[in-house]
């Protein structure tokens, strides 16, 4: 392991080198981890958290962001292709710093977004993709409540059999991350089903083995 970053007391990233460039994300304090993604064979050295959701993970020819507390990541383009050692953010004085090979120091400022006022839409939860997908022994379900709500979330096969209750009571308003671990199952497209309050959603995923 190279690097680890904490967005609050439960949100974090850490990174590892060599010939397992994994981010793995806890949501529990550091108590598990779940590694999700992989990028190549180059190492990646360092990870932060610009805000309480926007992570910044730096290797060799690589700089990615993810939005999500590091759950998705998408590769900065443009960027030399440099070994990029550091990364290191100061939120009071909104900028931050990615330290790399040729004795680069690239600065980034964080600029406020303005927000219009006008119609808005009121959304009160939402299911995201489940990530990985396709996925293998395990993947993670991620939903947002804006309210308190009784919430039931469970998965089902392609012909419509539940075949687990993942979550079934209370929670409050927030982001939740609900892991999804296969046993005994075949290759195949399921389904996990949501149903909070008025809202029920229903989304696709792929196990493959």
């Amino acid at each position: 392991m190279s690097g680890i970053a904490f967005a609050d007391s439960l949100n974090g990233c850490a990174v590892s080198l060599w010939n397992y460039p994994h981010v793995y994300t806890t949501h529990d304090g550091g108590n598990t981890w779940n590694g999700y993604l992989r990028y190549g064979t180059d190492n990646l050295n360092d990870v932060a958290f610009e805000n309480d959701s926007v992570a910044w993970a730096v290797g060799n020819n690589k700089v990615l962001k993810s939005t999500d507390k590091g759950i998705t990541w998408t590769r900065i383009e443009g960027m030399p292709n440099y070994n990029y050692e550091q990364v290191i953010f100061l939120r009071s004085e909104k900028v931050g710093y990615i330290l790399g090979s040729s004795s680069s120091v690239f600065k980034y400022e964080m600029t406020p977004v303005a927000v219009k006022e006008g119609n808005v839409i009121k959304k009160e939860y939402v299911l995201y993709q489940n990530y990985p997908n396709p996925f293998n022994s395990a993947t993670v379900i991620r939903y947002e409540l804006k309210v308190k709500s009784d919430v039931r979330l469970s998965v089902f096969d392609i012909n419509g059999r539940e075949i687990k209750t993942l979550i079934s009571g209370h929670q409050s308003a927030g982001i939740y991350h609900v892991p999804f671990h296969v046993v005994g199952l075949t290759s195949g497209i399921y389904c996990y089903k949501i149903e909070a309050g008025q809202f029920v959603q229903t989304k696709k995923m792929l196990l493959l083995k």
